[in-house]
C-alpha cells in the first residue's frame, strides 16, 4: 500500500473528515499530513509547500491536495502521475494549479480528469463542487494500484501555475515574497542558481534596505541578527537567528523583494 499524504488550508478540524474517507482501507501509518495550516484558499502558499517537499516521497505516494479557490466555486478534479519510470508519484486536488509545481519538479507529467461516474457514490460525483470525498475516494484507488487512466481522461487544458517572474538588472535581483513560514522565514521565489550567479556565500546583500550577510547556515550569525541563505527548497530565503524574519524585516507574504548585491 503506498503513502498518501494531506496537504490542505482545513485548519485543525476539518482534516477528520478526510481521514474518516480513507479510514478502513488506508493503515494509519500510512496518512502523512503534510500541513492542514496552509493560508485560506492559499494556492500559491499550498503549491509550494509540496514543491518543497515531494522530492523526499518514495515512488507511488498519493498526495492529496485540497485548497479551494473559494466558497461555490466548481473547480475541476484532477489526478495527476509524474515523474520518471519506476519513481513516479501520483497528485489528486482541484485544477485551480495546486498540484502542478510539485509534479513539474518530478518531471514527465499527465493530467487527468477525474470523471468515471461509477467509481464514486453519487454523492461525491465529480460534477459536485469540488469534494474532498472525491478526492480521497480517487487517492485510494490510485494507492491500491488501479491505473490512473480509469479515473478519466487524459487532459492537457489544466490550470497551470508557477511562482511569478524574478528578474535581474546588473547586480539587482528582483522577485517576490511566497511565504513566510510558521517560524517567520521568509522564502523567496529567487532561485539558488540565480542569487549563486551573482554572488558568493559570506559576501553581504541589500534586501529592502536591509543589510543581510549571505551564509550557508543560521549559526553563522549571532542571535538575533537577520540573514540571508538558500533554503533546503532551493530559493533564497531572508531569515533571523532565534527570531522572525517577517515582523523584524516587514516582508509580507506576496510582497516585493529587491535584493542588492554589496
Amino acid at each position: 500500500m503506498s503513502v498518501i499524504t494531506l496537504t490542505t488550508d482545513f485548519g485543525d478540524f476539518y482534516p477528520t473528515t478526510v481521514k474518516a474517507a480513507l479510514k478502513g482501507e488506508i493503515p494509519e501509518g500510512r496518512i502523512i499530513d503534510i500541513t492542514h495550516s496552509v493560508p485560506q484558499s492559499g494556492i500559491r502558499e499550498g503549491a509550494f509547500v509540496l514543491y518543497s517537499l515531494v522530492p523526499y516521497f518514495p515512488a507511488k505516494t498519493v498526495h492529496l491536495g485540497v485548497v479551494e479557490s473559494g466558497a461555490g466555486i466548481f473547480c475541476r478534479p484532477i489526478a495527476v502521475v509524474a515523474g520518471r519510470r519506476g519513481e513516479k508519484q501520483f497528485f489528486v486536488g482541484p485544477d485551480n494549479g495546486l498540484l502542478i509545481p510539485a509534479a513539474r519538479r518530478l518531471g514527465n507529467v499527465n493530467v487527468f480528469e477525474i470523471r468515471d461516474l461509477n467509481l464514486f457514490p453519487e454523492s461525491d460525483s465529480p460534477d459536485n463542487v469540488c469534494s474532498s470525498g472525491i478526492f480521497a475516494q480517487a487517492g485510494k484507488y490510485l494507492a491500491a494500484g488501479l491505473p490512473i487512466e480509469k479515473l478519466g481522461p487524459e487532459v492537457s487544458d489544466f490550470t497551470d501555475l508557477n511562482f511569478g517572474n524574478f528578474g535581474i538588472n546588473g547586480g539587482t535581483l528582483s522577485g517576490e515574497a511566497l511565504l513566510a513560514d510558521s517560524f517567520g522565514n521568509i522564502i523567496t521565489n529567487i532561485p539558488e542558481e540565480v542569487v549563486l550567479r551573482l554572488c558568493c556565500f559570506g559576501s553581504n546583500v541589500e534586501v529592502n534596505g536591509w543589510k543581510l550577510p549571505f551564509v550557508k547556515t543560521y549559526d553563522l550569525v549571532g542571535q538575533g541578527k537577520p540573514l540571508a541563505l538558500i533554503g533546503r527548497h532551493g530559493f533564497l530565503e531572508l531569515a533571523v537567528n532565534r527570531g522572525n524574519a517577517e515582523s523584524q524585516l516587514g516582508i509580507k507574504s506576496g510582497g516585493p523583494v529587491e535584493v542588492r548585491v554589496l
